[in-house]
């Protein structure tokens, strides 16, 4: 199927939300096309290059269908966007000459499960992890309008299709975006679960040893800052 690209230096998930600056004129077009035919296009990491600009890039093999969800078109003819993933594909070959931006040949991969009898298992470790790397993480105030670290993994808990939750899981957490790509990349649900029960073991146990190297607990005052 042909794909319209729109590499960036990040990676995107199934079901999270990205916000975008649209102001190069082959971007533009790219926008205006998908409000035109509702169509999405694919977000894909750059591994070598530039976003901005013609020079060459070279491409990771993997990204995700991007579908708007909010777009401001401002005077000037930018665009500001919300765009959400929603599936994974993988290039086969990607066109220069066949409009403005890349268009790729892309295959869609599907959220196979693996092995049905470990998925609750990793479900319950990636859960676990998760509580101890937010409340590791989580500010002594935080503003009455945002959600809590408590509602953030309440939410995450309720969804019970555990491809979706693994997305959502490696989309939220900061990481280097190739291991973000890795995870993305992972053939399975189970194997992206059970590589982010080790991702998160390792970044729990740095910031809580970073934590226990301050005098005093450095988010008491601190607050956030976003």
């Amino acid at each position: 199927m042909d794909i319209p690209l729109f590499p960036l230096h990040a990676v995107l998930c199934p079901g999270v939300v990205l916000p975008l600056h649209v102001f190069e004129t082959r971007y533009r077009t790219l926008v205006e096309r998908c409000l035109e035919d509702g169509s999405g296009f694919g977000v894909v990491r750059i591994r070598e290059g530039r976003e901005v600009g013609d020079g060459p890039v070279a491409l990771e093999q993997v990204g995700t269908i991007a579908r708007l969800r909010d777009v401001t078109r401002l005077p000037d003819g930018r665009f500001e966007l919300t765009v959400v993933g929603v599936e994974r594909f993988r290039l086969a070959s990607v066109a220069t000459d066949r409009a403005p931006y890349l268009v790729a040949d892309g295959v869609l991969l599907g959220e196979p499960l693996g092995d049905p009898a470990r998925i609750p298992g990793l479900v319950a470790a990636v859960m676990r992890r998760l509580g101890r790397y937010l409340a590791a993480v989580a500010p002594a105030t935080v503003p009455s309008d945002d959600p809590s670290y408590d509602e953030i993994s309440g939410g995450l808990a309720a969804i019970e299709d555990p491809a979706a939750l693994s997305h959502l899981v490696a989309g939220m957490l900061p990481m280097e975006p190739a291991v973000r790509q890795r995870l993305l990349e992972a053939p399975t649900a189970e194997a992206r679960l059970a590589d982010l029960e080790r991702v998160l073991s390792h970044e729990t146990g740095l910031l809580e040893r970073r934590l226990a190297a301050w005098p005093g607990d450095p988010r008491g005052s601190a607050g956030r800052n976003n």
